[in-house]
């Protein structure tokens, strides 16, 4: 019994000590922010910017009447000579604690993104309520302007870019990253940051192509066909082809998928090379001049074009991106995998811009649709 008694008091004056967190934010105490960019102006100086939702426009109408708002976010920045100082004036501009855990955005300049981009996103990588799936991408507009704007929906603009990247028909476009993944590739650096650039159109915001890395540097950008071959390439790609034949004459393709097989051989001489198979289907949709009826002939011209047209596409995105040294494929991976000890004695840097590349590529024709 007197044991019983004794364990009792103990757990009792557990209490005491066990009350409380030392790290406790009162939810009234917080500000959720959720798109956040960087920018460093030609004296290093850098500036940051934080996107608010205003308090109330995210609460549902009341029935029987329509809430209008002028706009439903705020934005506040900061600048100094470190990130560190930045962010701590932009804190102390808010009369809350800022709150990341509802991030989706984070977009950085092309001047910042010229710099090495670890320093920037290592450190908001560090806050441990960052979602790691928030979206990266890089902008040649104002980022005040742009992250200020009311958007067609008057949505909040990090809500509003999350949702954009979500929708399937877009993947072709604008390839998402998401910060773990780029937090990942500048750590192994078997691969280099592909990043979506993106920029105001007609009161919202649209994509205008990828940002190329080259060891966490920009280097240089692909357009938007250059950006659907990327895709296309890396299997993300579910969108639209066009594929000329003969005297103005062409065939459009619809819902383009592709598998590509990337298979490193060193030789004897030292000399890197990747055999790139690609697999691709689509469905025709639109024929010039219209045919009711393709004959397998047809089909076999059709698929031959296509072939030499998605092949020289690929062989000139391989160009760039090697005279670029940005390894946006990840072929230092595949090389890594399978000559482990060779990747440890070489400098992929070196190799990568000389390594062969030898394609083959296979265009199979799913459907021919239906024509009225």
């Amino acid at each position: 019994m007197r044991s019983k008694i004794i364990l009792a008091l103990l757990l009792s004056l557990t209490v005491f000590f066990i009350v409380g967190c030392w790290d406790v934010q009162e939810i009234n105490r917080r500000v959720s922010t959720n798109a956040l960019f960087f920018d460093v102006d030609s004296t290093g100086k850098i500036r940051m910017g934080t996107v608010f939702s205003v308090p109330g426009t995210l609460l549902p109408p009341v029935i029987g009447t329509q809430q209008q708002f002028e706009k439903r976010n705020y934005l506040i920045t900061a600048e100094d000579t470190s990130i560190t100082d930045a962010w701590s004036k932009l804190q102390a501009k808010s009369e809350r604690d800022i709150f990341f855990g509802q991030l989706r955005a984070i977009v950085l300049t092309e001047n910042a993104a010229r710099g090495d981009i670890n320093n920037l996103l290592d450190f908001i990588g560090r806050i441990p309520s960052v979602p790691p799936n928030t979206v990266v991408l890089v902008t040649k507009d104002d980022p005040k302007e742009l992250l200020d704007m009311k958007n067609e929906s008057n949505n909040i603009p990090g809500n509003y870019i999350d949702l954009f990247f979500q929708t399937p028909t877009k993947e072709t476009l604008a390839i998402p990253i998401d910060l773990w993944r780029v937090l990942a590739q500048m750590d192994n650096k078997t691969s280099d940051p592909h990043l979506p650039l993106i920029k105001a159109s007609e009161g919202s915001y649209d994509i205008s192509g990828t940002a190329l890395f080259s060891d966490n540097h920009l280097v240089g950008e692909l357009d938007l066909e250059e950006t659907k071959t990327l895709a296309l390439l890396k299997g993300s790609s579910s969108g639209y082809l066009t594929v000329p034949l003969k005297n103005g004459e062409y065939v459009a393709f619809k819902d383009v998928k592709a598998k590509s097989v990337i298979t490193p051989k060193l030789d004897d001489n030292g000399k890197v090379a990747f055999g790139i198979t690609t697999k691709v289907t689509g469905v025709i949709v639109e024929t010039n001049p219209r045919k009711m009826e393709l004959t397998e002939e047809d089909k076999r011209i059709i698929s031959s074009h296509a072939e030499m047209e998605i092949q020289n596409k690929i062989g000139n995105l391989f160009i760039k991106l090697q005279s670029l040294n940005s390894d946006a494929v990840g072929l230092g991976e595949k090389f890594r995998v399978k000559y482990p000890g060779e990747w440890q004695k070489e400098n992929w840097r070196q190799i990568y811009p000389n390594c062969l590349i030898n394609m083959e590529t296979r265009f199979i024709i799913a459907r021919t649709g239906l024509f009225r």
